[in-house]
């Protein structure tokens, strides 16, 4: 009498359990509402800052040197050049390594540098003032772009339930579309820190 033929070694389920283990990266936890709500807040505060600095006359409203004694702008710019490095660096990353993303944001910084420079002398040279156009409507086109950028990013992570800084959905939408996942960069508000909390109380919960 034959023996029963043998079974296949490839359980039913397993064809399913592959494509779910495959398909886990798309499954990583997402923000919650508390994170959500944060983000757009953060996105209607950068809207404020952006409509104050068009609003008020675009690049003219930033000329007069008593621009530079006032603090708010002071620290908005820095702020500003901070996200721009950061999001040179995690737009690079989606194309190389992390120390090709390094030398990309070095190159990136030298640039601004030189730009900088460059317009502060011609600034002297044109008007007798280091500060004035064309190096105020550098600074001023600099914090309206990255403004821009990161109201945008803020409401895609709004939508989209990306973790962490807010650049990094740019690399989230990046890896979704290749079906993974991308960690999300740290963030210098402290994002990440809240997406943490809150995905620990939704697991205890």
């Amino acid at each position: 009498m034959r023996g029963a033929p043998p079974r296949s070694s490839i359980r039913p389920g397993s064809v399913v359990n592959a494509h779910a283990t495959e398909m886990q990266p798309l499954a990583a936890p997402r923000t919650g509402p508390v994170g959500r709500a944060v983000r757009l807040l953060l996105a209607v505060g950068f809207a404020y800052g952006l409509a104050t600095l068009v609003d008020q006359g675009g690049p003219s409203s930033v000329r007069d040197p008593e621009t530079l004694t006032d603090a708010p702008f002071v620290v908005l710019t820095i702020a500003m050049v901070v996200v721009y490095a950061v999001l040179v660096t995690e737009l690079a990353k989606l194309v190389g390594a992390e120390a090709v993303a390094s030398t990309v944001r070095a190159v990136a910084l030298s640039i601004l540098a030189a730009g900088a420079t460059v317009a502060a002398v011609v600034g002297e040279l044109r008007s007798g003032a280091v500060w004035g156009p064309p190096l105020s409507d550098l600074v001023w086109a600099l914090d309206v772009a990255m403004l821009l950028q990161t109201i945008v990013a803020l409401l895609l992570a709004v939508v989209l339930g990306t973790r962490g800084c807010e650049i990094g959905v740019w690399a989230d939408i990046a890896a979704r579309r290749r079906g993974s996942e991308a960690p999300p960069p740290l963030c210098i508000i402290g994002l990440h820190h809240l997406d943490e909390w809150e995905l620990r109380r939704r697991r205890r919960a």
